[in-house]
């Protein structure tokens, strides 16, 4: 059952022929539903070449249980940290690297300078993640 005080998030990666890589993953999960465990964290520690910061959960994994995304804390030694989710799966991040390194970046913020509701849409996602980001917090 979901905890109904943080929204489930869909994950939609999607690189399409103009951004030079055809990829689509999807998965709808709820926040912090991988607990860490010693081998999930040696595995992060692994994909990062060093001991993860302020690790409180793993947000996604691939089917083998590898993980693809971690949560961090919003707070760790007392500081705001500045990223709430990191990417730690290599080849997502490569086919990702890839795609910024063709014009994907420019080829969104033209699309998203061209269209209200896009823009709105995406105020209205980045008020969400605000909100997710203090309900751990809390």
């Amino acid at each position: 059952m979901l905890d109904t005080h943080k929204p489930a998030i869909r994950a939609e990666f999607v690189f399409t022929r103009w951004s030079g890589v055809e990829f689509r993953f999807c998965q709808d999960w709820e926040p912090d539903v991988l607990n860490i465990t010693a081998e999930s964290r040696a595995r992060v520690t692994a994909l990062l070449g060093r001991a993860p910061r302020g690790l409180e959960a793993i947000a996604l994994a691939a089917a083998d249980g590898s993980p693809m995304v971690i949560r961090v804390a919003s707070l760790v030694d007392d500081r705001p940290f500045p990223t709430l989710f990191w990417l730690v799966d290599p080849a997502l991040n490569y086919r990702i690297d890839q795609a910024e390194a063709g014009g994907l970046i420019k080829q969104l913020q033209h699309r998203i300078d061209g269209d209200a509701g896009l823009q709105e849409q995406m105020r209205a996602d980045h008020q969400a993640h605000i909100a997710l980001r203090a309900s751990y917090i809390e």
